[in-house]
């Protein structure tokens, strides 16, 4: 049987409290089979500064915490993580059994823009997702374009060689009908790609809907706000 350990790491980086960064870190905690918690600490430098960071504190194996930070450093993307090196295991304490069952988010009742993190973490994902697609969507466009500007060639050569060439005028016949199936096949493709689009694309709009619902019958004193940010998240995906 592999020796347990226990492994303290403290994260800095750029939005990392408040803003969803405790259930990334509970996900790639859950990836990495590693029991433990996480919190947002605050600390001052020798200045005064205000530190903000997170406490992470992480049970399993040797390779289990190995593979834990290395999916903390991958989560980089919103949350602006500085590199947590690999060396930090050298500060892992053997253990004989864990201290906790589960990996848990330490949240304090007082803060009630925390309340919001599941749900910040879970729409800002759907949020990226939606973003590559549409970057998708660019490509493919800008491909179709370029493909209309080839057709748009091919016609002037076609065109060129029935001049020059009233023989084969049959020939181009069947060619420029075969062109224009394709045109029209492409037409359709693209037709296609766009409903699917605007599905996807309505269905995020549900799921923010049912989750803003779900949270102004938990907290109604948050619903002005809760109606902000679907009025903000609706300009922005619109």
């Amino acid at each position: 049987m592999n020796p347990l350990y226990r492994l303290e790491i403290f994260v800095t980086g750029k939005r990392i409290q408040k803003a969803g960064f405790r259930s990334a870190v509970e996900e790639a905690a859950a990836d990495a089979n590693v029991t433990g918690k996480v919190e947002n600490v605050q600390d001052k430098d020798k200045s005064g500064r205000l530190i903000k960071k997170v406490r992470v504190i992480g049970e399993g194996s040797e390779n289990e915490l190995k593979n834990f930070i290395e999916k903390l450093n991958l989560i980089n993307g919103f949350h602006e993580v500085d590199k947590i090196p690999v060396d930090v295991l050298h500060s892992k304490k053997e253990i004989e059994n864990r201290e906790f069952e589960e990996f848990v988010i330490v949240r304090k009742e007082h803060e009630l823009a925390e309340r919001f993190d599941e749900a910040a973490f879970y729409m800002k994902g759907m949020k990226t997702e939606m973003s590559g697609m549409r970057k998708d969507m660019q490509e493919m466009s800008s491909d179709m374009k370029g493909m209309s500007n080839d057709m748009k060639e091919m016609s002037t050569d076609t065109k060129s060689m029935n001049e020059k060439m009233g023989e084969m005028s049959s020939d181009m016949k069947e060619t420029n009908s075969s062109m224009k199936e394709f045109r029209t096949e492409t037409k359709e493709n693209f037709e296609t790609m766009n409903n699917k689009y605007h599905t996807i694309s309505e269905n995020l709009s549900l799921m923010t809907n049912l989750l803003a619902e779900y949270l102004k019958r938990k907290e109604p004193d948050l619903k002005d706000v809760i109606e902000s940010l679907q009025t903000r998240f609706k300009e922005r995906t619109s």
